[in-house]
């Protein structure tokens, strides 16, 4: 049996991650926040919209997201998105995220996240043209995900430990199947280069933000062939490491590749902060 290289870009943000206990040396008590710059926001105040320019007086402010508050977003793909087993793929050119995705807030010491469905767009199995992905043509399919939720942890643990550096956002089902962790489930027909039938893409996925901390109308997301397998919180005054499932498609491991960006539905300048 051959494997497959699928596709996608999943975002948006609360994975069910195992916890291994490991305290830090450093009292670390904070996690990173959605942050965002709006008019009558009642943080510190800026002249700017981008929140850049300090003002006392001035009109916009810098927010953060509280305890269960939320912002709807959307996103999109940068290129192609490509996940891979065994050499084989099955490439979509484009994805959205349905209405109602959403980030969501929490206060320092909980983790912030996001709720989101993904549909993947003019997908095909690569080199396989008679192959069909949930009875339609290669190159016209659509995959979607499941409903999926997130969370924002730390990629390293220096950079936890100091309350500083890149974020990972964690993905992951929002509920299982038959007790599994199943994040996508597709229809194989035709000429393929595997056994066909209906197959469930199973476990979870992670991504780095590559924005950083500037204030951005879009947060970039990144997804290299190395899969991320660690990512680290702060809870307890210590730094704990979350341990990511590798995805699998055929009871086989599964690598991912691709780029896409999230922004908010009106022109608001957001970032993660720490």
């Amino acid at each position: 049996m051959r494997g497959l290289r699928t596709a996608s870009i999943l975002l948006g943000a609360v994975l069910a991650v195992a916890l291994t206990a490991s305290p830090a040396a450093a009292l670390s008590t904070n996690n990173l926040q959605w942050h965002r710059c709006e008019k009558g926001a009642s943080g510190p105040k800026f002249k700017d919209s981008a929140c850049t320019e300090s003002l006392m007086s001035g009109e916009f402010g810098e927010g953060i997201l509280g305890l269960s508050e939320t912002r709807e977003f959307k996103a999109k793909a940068v290129g192609a998105q490509v996940m891979e087993v065994d050499k084989e793929a099955i490439r979509c050119k484009g994805f959205s995220v349905a209405s109602g995705a959403k980030v969501i807030g929490a206060g320092s010491e909980e983790l912030s996240g996001a709720e989101a469905t993904v549909n993947y767009e003019e997908c095909e199995v690569v080199g396989f043209p008679s192959c069909e992905i949930n009875k339609a043509k290669a190159g016209s399919a659509t995959i979607s995900t499941k409903p999926l939720t997130a969370i924002v942890a730390y990629a390293s643990r220096a950079g936890a430990e100091k309350e500083e550096g890149n974020a990972v956002i964690v993905l992951a089902p929002k509920e299982l199947t038959e007790e599994k962790k199943v994040l996508s489930t597709i229809t194989l027909a035709g000429s393929c280069p595997f056994t066909t039938g209906k197959f469930n893409i199973e476990g979870e996925l992670a991504f780095e933000d590559v924005s950083g901390a500037k204030h951005l109308l879009e947060l970039e997301l990144s997804a290299s062939s190395s899969p991320i397998t660690k990512a680290y919180d702060n809870s307890g005054k210590s730094t704990h490491e979350l341990s990511i499932v590798v995805p699998k498609f055929l009871g086989l491991g599964m690598t991912y590749t691709g780029n896409g960006v999230v922004s908010l539905p009106s022109p608001v300048v957001w970032w993660l902060f720490h």
